[in-house]
């Protein structure tokens, strides 16, 4: 893509967003890593915890955010 449009759609933080260039943005831009193949759970662990990766195996911590 061109530096123009980057120009375009780029919105300083002490400005309001200007709703006609949502269009223009990205849906959505990620980075992940290659998961490494260790300490891999058996079927009904994985199964049970809902990943088979031990390193994906964190806890859920539910609790109310308040702004």
């Amino acid at each position: 893509m061109s530096e123009d449009f980057f120009k375009t759609v780029a919105v300083p933080l002490d400005e309001k967003f200007n709703a006609e260039c949502v269009d223009l943005l990205p849906l959505a831009m990620a980075y992940v890593p290659q998961q490494s193949w260790q300490d891999i759970y058996s079927a009904d662990v994985a199964f049970e915890r809902g990943t088979i990766f031990s390193q994906l195996d964190k806890p859920f911590l539910a609790r109310r955010v308040f702004k």
